[in-house]
């Protein structure tokens, strides 16, 4: 702002022959813009008028861009590489003296990002917050924070992204809005209404306080091996915890006893149903699946010679840190409600039958 009128003198003062006495800077400096040429003004004088590098500057390529005019009265553009590596030496080749309308141009690193952190916890020899570069992945940051420990337990290792959690809040909110839709909708028509009103309004206020995890799956083993599918590129806020190892499979759900138990290596979904008492009336056997250690969810086919879930997929086998999920049935009746059911049944048909004699 100083210096726009000093600028506008040195336009207007210009003549044939005298070009004007103005020099510009633009890209990774505190202060780009024109300014004033001095005479004997060189490339570094201009990059301290505009108050020095920023720290993102790639000061090994720099450019200087020249105006030229030609004899039959056309203009050339020339281009100049400059390194400013050896700033603030004078006597460095690269400090040229400038001249009229001279343009430089300080590139910025590519990969440069110094705000974005990943948190890395868990078992890894060194824990904690790591800066990253651009497209720097899941292996390279555990290579970063000294590998594994002895204990880690890769299978279990939990992965989250900002990104995500944000996707998920928004997809809570969408279907919160989606079901006021509908809801206010069917009012006008002649639907019939079974739902109270004030359910709805619980239902949805939960769905708009819904604070997304944004986990990812991934599987560390592969990612460790450079598996390009499960090596994710990481992003600022992504957080990775290794946890350490787990020799327990947990069944959760219609059983008689919840519970964690030690990993069996010859044990089924059978034996540790088992042990944990068997399951409920309520159980619902052929929705049974399996959470595996890293948060994927594996279900199962039933045999019909056993009646029992079977794994045909060696991924799918019970592995430690695995938890057993048995659902409730939903169409499940007690004994008492089906016999009243039936009762009523036979009732209804002996008045009916009753009715049709009397005729």
């Amino acid at each position: 702002t100083l210096l726009e009128p000093i600028i506008g003198k040195l336009r207007a003062q210009a003549k044939q022959g005298e070009p004007v006495q103005v020099v510009s800077i633009s890209g990774a400096v505190k202060a780009p813009g024109e300014y004033p040429l001095a005479q004997g003004d060189r490339a570094f004088a201009l990059v301290r008028a505009a108050g020095g590098f920023k720290d993102s500057a790639f000061l090994a390529a720099a450019e200087l861009r020249r105006i030229i005019d030609a004899v039959s009265g056309s203009v050339d553009l020339e281009y100049r590489e400059l390194s400013f590596e050896a700033f603030g030496q004078l006597a460095d080749a690269n400090n040229l003296l400038l001249q009229s309308r001279d343009h430089i141009t300080v590139r910025d690193i590519p990969d440069w990002n110094p705000g974005e952190l990943v948190e890395v916890r868990g078992e890894v020899r060194f824990p904690g917050d790591y800066l990253i570069r651009r497209g720097e992945t899941i292996a390279e940051i555990i290579a970063r924070a000294g590998g594994l420990t002895e204990d880690a337990f890769p299978q279990g290792a939990i992965f989250t992204r900002v990104e995500v959690a944000r996707l998920e809040n928004e997809r809570a909110a969408e279907l919160s809005r989606t079901i006021r839709t509908n809801v206010a909708t069917s009012m006008l028509t002649q639907e019939i209404q079974s739902v109270d009103l004030a359910e709805i309004s619980s239902i949805t206020e939960t769905l708009q306080n819904f604070e997304g995890k944004g986990r990812l799956l991934v599987d560390l083993d592969k990612a460790l091996a450079g598996v390009a599918g499960e090596n994710l590129v990481l992003a600022g806020g992504d957080r990775l915890a290794v946890p350490p190892k787990s020799l327990t499979v947990s069944i959760i759900g219609q059983v008689r006893r919840q519970g964690t138990h030690v990993f069996q290596s010859d044990y089924d979904v059978k034996d540790y149903v088992s042990l944990a008492a068997g399951m409920t009336s309520r159980a619902d056997k052929k929705a049974m699946y399996i959470v595996k250690a890293n948060g994927a969810v594996m279900s199962a086919e039933t045999s019909w010679k056993t009646s029992w879930l079977k794994f045909s997929n060696p991924q799918q086998q019970l592995a430690p840190g695995d938890t057993i999920v048995v659902p409730v049935n939903n169409r499940y009746k007690d004994g008492l409600s089906i016999w009243t059911d039936i009762t009523q049944i036979i009732y209804q048909s002996a008045i009916s039958l009753a009715a049709v004699i009397s005729l």
